[in-house]
């Protein structure tokens, strides 16, 4: 930034206006400008890859839970896929028990029929 010393001769009302040198060059001030300028922007960066990443982990952690709710659940309908194979299988023994007498009797009615 640039500063001002000024002068005033109050008997002849001349102003005298002259800029002061600081001991940075306007080449030094803008650099040091755009060095600020790029670590705001790199933590900018930083806390965005930060957010960014949290909300990584919160959605893979979502996942896995919804994983394990899947593997519960397709284990539960595995189970209740054994226990009705195991019921129609045992409902099947039962109906070929009586399959022989049924027989049986549907012939004695065909030979009672005449036929």
């Amino acid at each position: 930034m640039k500063s001002y010393s000024i002068s005033a001769k109050v008997e002849d009302k001349e102003i005298e206006s002259t800029p002061k040198n600081d001991d940075k060059s306007e080449e030094e001030i803008n650099l040091e400008a755009e060095l600020t300028s790029a670590l705001d922007d790199h933590d900018d960066e930083k806390r965005k890859n930060k957010k960014l990443s949290k909300l990584r982990n919160a959605n893979n952690e979502e996942v896995n839970i919804l994983i394990e709710k899947f593997e519960e659940s397709r284990k539960v309908v595995n189970e209740l896929d054994e226990q009705l194979s195991l019921k129609v299988i045992e409902n099947s023994k039962a109906e070929l028990q009586y399959m022989p007498m049924f027989l049986f009797d549907y012939a004695f009615l065909l030979k009672s029929d005449g036929t």
